[in-house]
C-alpha cells in the first residue's frame, strides 16, 4: 500500500473489530487531510477559518470562535498568523475583533 506499515493484511482479531477499523481508517484520513492541506499551506485550524468566511462571508473573531468552538485568545493568535500570510483581512479599517473578517482575494496565477 503506502510503506507505512499497512502493507501486511491485519490477524482476524483486529480486523474484524469495527472499533479498531474505524479508528484506524479515521488516522489514516486525518493523515491524508493534513498532507493535502499542507500542500497549499494551511492546517486544519486555517482551513476551518477559511472554510467558514468561504461559505457565511465575513464574520467577526468573536463568531469565529463561537462557530469553531476555541477560546478568544486562541482565535486571535490564529487570525493574526492568517492575516499576516495574506489570507484573511479586515473590512473597512474595522477593528476586527468585533469588526468582520474576509478571506483575502486568490493571487492572480
Amino acid at each position: 500500500m503506502t510503506g507505512d506499515g499497512h502493507d501486511r493484511p491485519l490477524p482476524a482479531a483486529l480486523a474484524d473489530r469495527l472499533g479498531f477499523m474505524l479508528i484506524r481508517a479515521s488516522a489514516r484520513a486525518g493523515r491524508l487531510a493534513a498532507d493535502s492541506l499542507e500542500a497549499v499551506g494551511i492546517d486544519a485550524r486555517d482551513y476551518g477559518v477559511l472554510a467558514l468566511i468561504a461559505e457565511l462571508g465575513p464574520l467577526s473573531q468573536q463568531n469565529l470562535a463561537q462557530l469553531l468552538h476555541v477560546d478568544r485568545s486562541t482565535m486571535v493568535a490564529l487570525v493574526d498568523e492568517l492575516e499576516s500570510r495574506g489570507l484573511v483581512h479586515g473590512l473597512h479599517g474595522q477593528y476586527r475583533v468585533a469588526g468582520r473578517l474576509a478571506a483575502a482575494p486568490a493571487p492572480a496565477a
